[in-house]
Formats: C-alpha cells, structure tokens, sequence
C-alpha cells in the first residue's frame, strides 16, 4: 500500500470540548491537502465543516453521545433527522456502559 492509499483509509479527527473554528478549518484544510477519507468532528460542527469541504471527496464524519454516551434525547432526533440530511457520511454513536450491561 503506498502513501495516497493508506490516506484515503484516515479519519482526521478534532473531538475535543475546547476546539474552535480555526481548528476546524485546520482540519478540513489538512484532510484536502492529504486525500484523507473523512473528517471527524462534533454534531454541532458538522455544517461547519460540510462547508469547508464542498466540491471536494472527503466526506464527514460525526460522533452523538460521545464519549460517554450520556445524551440520551439526541438519539432520537438522530434518527429521525440525520440520516436523510447527511446521507454517505459516517455517524459514530457512544452509548452509556451501564445501559448494555444491564440487558
């Protein structure tokens, strides 16, 4: 595998609570200049960086609940809304360790 192949497997990714617009532009910025496969940012940043991305292949990629699972009422809203407003994107969903242990 050589270099441009193994970046298009690479998720770039900005999670962190702190994180701000210049970072994100840094993001998608670095995805586009590498060929990388995806973005992965915050629900909240997801238009954002849908933005910064136009015209080009990286897709996006988000994460709800994350890290810990514990935003119960947004899964609802993800999947009644999402699906059909981010279709060919990836979501990355974290959900509480008690809830499935105790199934």
């Amino acid at each position: 595998m050589n270099s441009k192949e193994l970046s298009q497997k690479i998720d770039h990714t900005v999670l962190k609570p702190e994180a701000t617009a210049k970072d994100f532009e840094n993001l998608c910025q670095e995805a586009r200049d590498n060929g990388f496969y995806a973005v992965c940012v915050p629900a909240q940043w997801v238009a954002f960086v849908k933005e910064r991305l136009a015209g080009c292949t990286v897709k996006i990629a988000s994460v709800v609940g994350f890290p810990h699972g514990s935003k119960g009422q947004v899964l609802d809203l993800v999947f009644r809304e999402i699906p059909g407003k981010f279709r060919g994107h990836n979501i990355h969903f974290a959900s509480r360790l008690t809830v499935r242990l105790s199934f």
